[in-house]
């Protein structure tokens, strides 16, 4: 006759819910202080034996009840500070995924000195370039970084456009916001 093996009980021991909270506790210690999270010490802080804490710690973190816990529990933790990077994110990606050369030049197509550029629009420029020419005369150009890349981001982001992979050939080598926009629009239509 064939032993049935033994299964894993559903639930989580008062002991093991302490371990996984040490745990976390323990990740979070180690990374402010630079060093290796210590399962075994955490393992002591719950509450188990000091012969037994190293073995108890590696078999309770091939657990998937106590990985998943300690996933909810970091979770729980981080959530705000998620929260706030996913807005932070969001408005880069907005910043340069709508940026506009516009805001850069006057009506001469000249680059506007950095003082008149609206707040925070220095965070889509990629390079100013100055040239002196022969007869002294200054010329400055300015580079926006990839806008296409980020609206593609938004985009996603916003679940506008499914993610699956797409080919879609693409001159990046524009001239003006019209044209720009005009490329962008194209683009937006091959995803649909």
């Amino acid at each position: 006759m064939a032993r049935k093996k033994k299964q894993p009980p559903t639930y989580i021991t008062p002991l093991q819910h302490k371990f996984i909270l040490e745990y976390v506790a323990e990740i979070g210690a180690s990374h402010d202080e630079g060093r290796r999270t210590n399962a075994t010490a955490a393992a002591l802080r719950a509450g188990y034996a000091e012969s037994s804490s190293k073995a108890m710690a590696s078999r309770l973190l091939k657990d998937e009840r106590i990985k998943t816990q300690i996933d909810a529990e970091i979770d729980m933790a981080l959530g705000s500070e998620r929260a706030v990077l996913r807005h932070n994110l969001l408005r880069e990606f907005q910043a340069l995924g709508f940026s506009d050369m516009g805001h850069f030049l006057d009506d001469d197509n000249n680059v506007l000195p950095k003082s008149q550029w609206p707040k925070g629009a220095s965070r889509v420029v990629s390079e100013v370039i100055t040239e002196v020419s022969e007869d002294g005369k200054v010329k400055t150009k300015i580079k926006l970084l990839d806008k296409h890349k980020n609206l593609a981001l938004l985009a996603k982001y916003a679940h506008v456009v499914e993610d699956k992979p797409q080919k879609i050939e693409l001159d990046i080598s524009l001239t003006s916001q019209e044209e720009q926009d005009a490329t962008l629009k194209e683009l937006l239509s091959k995803m649909e």
